[in-house]
């Protein structure tokens, strides 16, 4: 799940209510500044800490002197996502506002599965197409 911003309320709400127990769920969530924008800090550690979440990697991209956004941290988590999307049913979702963000992460991800899979970038694009089409890869962005 991939939802920085406002893109974070979907996922909070499925993380809280959903009875799948037997299910990873890894989220990335991004602000500008943590003290700012991440409302749900306490929540979220907390559900990572009683395992109902197995990773959650934040992304603060005024806090730095080089700008971290979610994507940049798609491409630093390649080990743990390798874990979950070597699987068959491994499912991406990325909601937040409908700039540059869901491109860029789409994009992360491509670079991901040609690194992973040792396949070239069309054949990553050609991947990610096959999950949109299977409705494992799905864009709520506004």
């Amino acid at each position: 799940m991939v939802g920085p911003g406002t893109g974070i309320a979907p996922f909070r709400a499925f993380l809280l209510h959903s009875n799948r127990v037997d299910t990873k769920f890894e989220l990335f969530f991004g602000c500008r500044r943590e003290a700012e924008g991440f409302l749900f800090k306490e929540e979220l550690h907390c559900l990572e800490s009683t395992g109902r979440l197995s990773l959650l990697v934040t992304a603060f991209s005024r806090e730095q002197r080089q700008k971290a956004y979610v994507q940049d941290k798609i491409a630093s988590h390649h080990k743990e996502l390798a874990s979950v999307l070597d699987h068959d049913d491994a499912r991406i979702y990325v909601a937040g506002a409908a700039g540059a963000m869901p491109k860029a992460v789409r994009r992360a991800f491509e670079e991901f599965l040609a690194a992973h899979l040792g396949i070239s970038n069309t054949e990553a694009k050609e991947r990610t197409r096959n999950m949109v089409a299977q409705r494992r890869y799905q864009e709520e962005c506004w």
